[in-house]
């Protein structure tokens, strides 16, 4: 099998490093081309080239192309922008088009709908784990048309983890709807180790909170790759003293909230998560040092990202 990645940032290059490792042809584009030179020159049996309309004639038919770039504007740049040759364009009826990257179930939805009146296909892949498991093997989330992701199969079990973490679930968005409401849970489930931390660094007694979190992920109830991340921050970084308390977004947790709100669902620990990430913006806590600390952890992300319009 054979792909072309657009977006080398962290994710994608650990996702190109996999597909490689598992035998799969890797064609590698990216905006700042030095990224592509750089990855080719690590990884020799992957290609790279400088233009969109190259990658596309590199690939054979049908065509896959695995989209990691920015989730809003970069990925309708990609697909419809004014500014030179697009997929839309570029592509042909039978071509698949993988976007694993946080965009809103409903953008998603609309560009299904676009592109498959050009009879290309569009599926939408929620994509958890971060790089550790972009690099070792991935979650994958999956909507769009059937025929699609029945062609590709292969290629979400080569590179998901233990060659099972993926799942199919509909038609267009139900992927990227999966995923998002993955990041709520995500958001609510930080929120709380970070509270549980800040009451033991305020505490008379103050245990050790690399102990603490190392003990917890040993069989505990509350074992997880978060509490492991939080470990291995506060061993490189006691106290998180060189971690910003300002914690980033880049809106999933949002768009969760609001389609509670539309829903009638109740989403009170999802909902309190996503404010207090606002509130961090005019506070110095350890409980918001830790949430953006697992978010450095598991994805490289910065306090000062914002979602994309």
């Amino acid at each position: 099998m054979k792909i072309g990645l657009i977006g080398l940032g962290n994710m994608g290059r650990a996702i190109a490093e996999h597909a490689v490792e598992e035998g799969i042809e890797v064609v590698v584009y990216n905006r700042t081309t030095s990224k592509a030179e750089e990855f080719v020159k690590k990884n020799p049996n992957a290609q790279f080239t400088p233009t969109l309309e190259e990658l596309v004639s590199k690939l054979k038919i049908p065509r896959i192309l695995w989209l990691m770039v920015s989730a809003g504007k970069p990925v309708q740049d990609i697909l419809f922008g004014n500014n030179g040759p697009v997929l839309s364009e570029l592509l042909e009826k039978g071509d698949i088009i993988i976007n694993a990257v946080n965009s809103h179930y409903k953008d998603s939805q609309r560009d299904a709908e676009k592109l498959a009146k050009k009879g290309i296909h569009y599926l939408d892949v929620g994509t958890s784990g971060g790089i550790e498991g972009a690099r070792t093997g991935a979650c994958f989330m999956i909507g769009g048309p059937e025929e699609a992701y029945i062609k590709i199969r292969s290629l979400f079990k080569a590179l998901s983890y233990e060659h099972k973490g993926y799942a199919y679930f509909g038609p267009s968005g139900s992927g990227h709807l999966v995923k998002m409401v993955h990041n709520g849970i995500e958001y609510a489930m930080m929120q709380s180790i970070a509270e549980g931390v800040n009451i033991l660094d305020k505490h008379p007694l103050k245990p050790d909170l690399v102990k603490a979190t190392e003990v917890w992920n040993q069989g505990s109830i509350i074992q997880s790759n978060l509490v492991g991340w939080l470990n291995k921050a506060l061993s490189s970084n006691p106290n998180l003293k060189d971690t910003p308390a300002e914690i980033g977004s880049l809106g999933t947790g949002d768009w969760t909230v609001k389609e509670a709100m539309e829903l009638g669902v109740p989403v009170p620990n999802i909902a309190n998560a996503v404010f207090n990430r606002y509130q961090s913006r005019d506070k110095e806590s350890i409980a918001y040092k830790v949430v953006q600390a697992l978010r450095s952890q598991f994805g490289g992300h910065t306090s000062t990202e914002r979602p994309s319009n």
